[in-house]
């Protein structure tokens, strides 16, 4: 299955939307009171951290997260300081709050 949903190789040129559309939403999540600030801070600095990596030509693309909002996702989520599982790119339908188990 996996060799048919990965889409890595085409949509990977849309890394910029995808980290906008990300920021946004987690400015969102903060605004409307479901991700504290800290959390959020911590978020968006590992979206920052992401888009170093894409300028500088470092990303490293996983077939395994087949699109590139889920390598945006799964990466940010380990190079973040807040270390929620689902983590506040929060545009999954499994989006949890954090409550602080971060």
């Amino acid at each position: 299955m996996q060799a048919i949903n990965v889409s890595i190789g085409v949509d990977q040129r849309l890394w910029a939307q995808d980290l906008r559309g990300s920021r946004a939403h987690c400015r969102m999540l903060i605004d409307q009171g479901i991700v504290t600030a800290e959390d959020g801070a911590a978020i968006l600095g590992g979206l920052d951290a992401v888009q170093a990596e894409f300028e500088a030509g470092t990303f490293p693309f996983r077939d395994e997260y087949e699109d590139i909002h889920l390598n945006v996702e799964a990466r940010s989520r380990s190079i973040s300081a807040c270390g929620c599982a689902t983590h506040a790119t929060g545009r999954w339908p499994s989006f949890r709050r954090c409550n602080g188990r971060c």
